[in-house]
């Protein structure tokens, strides 16, 4: 009994410090978050140690991230620079044992406890954003001003010159808007499960708290969710009324061409500007990404080497150029087949419309907000696949969805 309160313990104190990267930090690399994970990891290991509690292995799942970390390790010792070293760390930290101290924690604890907590941990931690936003613009305070941030960025971000971006306890917006699309993702999940009351309650909450990062990596992530989950929902129609799917396929080409053309017209060259973040080639994401596509294309995409890119100073903002700059396109792949078997997964799962629609657009945002940034110490993604394939394994043995 007590094994398991403090095994609760650990894991509320893993789930309300996933956002704090900013504050309260130890060292530039040793954040709350970072050191609530060692504890999880610690306290995972300890209980296989000296409890005949085992993992359950997920076979169609667990293999791939073992994978990924042995092939980008042997690339780290076939192409060697400084900073291989820091990123071997990182790899054998986050995918072999901090993803399976999650298992071992939804194991122990049970998926629906997990989702529990996780949603207090959101609901608690959304407060700080949205107390951000509303001092800084109707009272102009700013409540960074109090919060211990040694080793973080200056919470000075402004929108239009004049409009602060909520930082929360986070690094940076972009991390905070990470973590909600993820973890609060999996909070809006948890309250559909339990009443439309507080499912409405939450989505506003999620909604407000993405809102004040006034992040473009976010609203690039909702647009690419929303659109496959548009085009997902027409193809399922064309099916049931039986109508042929190339020639919509090709229509939908079609419009995407043309909708490529109006975001460089007057109209939509604002929303065109914020998510790319740049005025041109030569600056914001844009120029990085070109940079890391044009490097790695000399290199024919093979693999550079593990840390390749931080070894020169090489900004990409972008974890699957990241992925390809360093690790090639062999790489790239062996990451994509992780969300790729969640995704499959949840459309080989008996859910209702509802849930099914919601599980995979959480997952798309997830993985599609890495495309603004580009590292692994900040693993929502990774965190949120895991619950969404348990989520389709438990569905399959206890109907937990309404």
């Amino acid at each position: 009994m007590i094994n398991k309160y403090l095994s609760t313990l650990f894991a509320f104190f893993f789930f309300l410090s996933l956002s704090i990267t900013g504050a309260f930090s130890f060292s530039k690399f040793l954040h709350i978050s970072i050191v609530a994970s060692l504890a999880l990891i610690f306290s995972s290991l300890l209980g296989l140690l000296v409890t005949s509690h085992k993992i359950s292995i997920r076979k169609q799942l667990d293999f791939y991230p073992l994978l990924y970390t042995i092939y980008a390790i042997s690339v780290g010792l076939l192409l060697p620079n400084k900073s291989t070293f820091n990123y071997s760390v990182v790899f054998i930290f986050l995918f072999p044992l901090l993803y399976f101290s999650i298992r071992y924690l939804l194991d122990k604890l049970g998926l629906v406890m997990c989702l529990k907590l996780n949603f207090i941990a959101f609901i608690l931690i959304s407060t700080i954003p949205l107390v951000e936003f509303l001092a800084n613009y109707f009272l102009s305070f700013s409540i960074q001003n109090f919060i211990y941030r040694p080793y973080a960025q200056e919470a000075r971000a402004l929108v239009n010159a004049f409009i602060n971006r909520s930082y929360g306890l986070s690094n940076e917006p972009t991390q905070l808007a990470g973590y909600t699309l993820s973890m609060g993702g999996l909070a809006v999940y948890y309250a559909y499960l339990n009443s439309s009351r507080v499912f409405i309650i939450t989505t506003v909450i999620y909604t407000l708290t993405l809102i004040t990062t006034f992040s473009s990596g976010a609203l690039a992530a909702i647009i690419i969710a929303s659109t496959l989950l548009l085009a997902r929902y027409l193809l399922n129609l064309l099916h049931s009324l039986k109508i042929k799917t190339l020639p919509f396929i090709l229509i939908l080409c079609v419009i995407s061409m043309f909708s490529y053309i109006l975001t460089k017209a007057s109209t939509f060259g604002t929303v065109y500007k914020l998510v790319e973040f740049s005025q041109g080639v030569d600056s914001g994401r844009l120029g990085y990404w070109t940079i890391a596509l044009t490097e790695s294309y000399k290199n024919a995409f093979l693999p550079l080497g593990l840390g390749a890119s931080g070894a020169n100073d090489i900004i990409i903002a972008n974890t699957y150029l990241l992925i390809l700059f360093d690790l090639g396109f062999i790489g790239l792949i062996l990451y994509l087949i992780f969300p790729l078997k969640i995704y499959i997964s949840i459309l080989y799962t008996r859910l209702t419309p509802h849930a099914s629609n919601l599980l995979l657009f959480i997952l798309i945002t997830a993985y599609s907000a890495q495309l603004s940034y580009s590292t692994f110490y900040y693993p929502y993604a990774m965190i949120a696949g895991i619950f969404i394939f348990e989520i389709t394994l438990f569905h399959r043995h206890k109907k937990i969805v309404q």
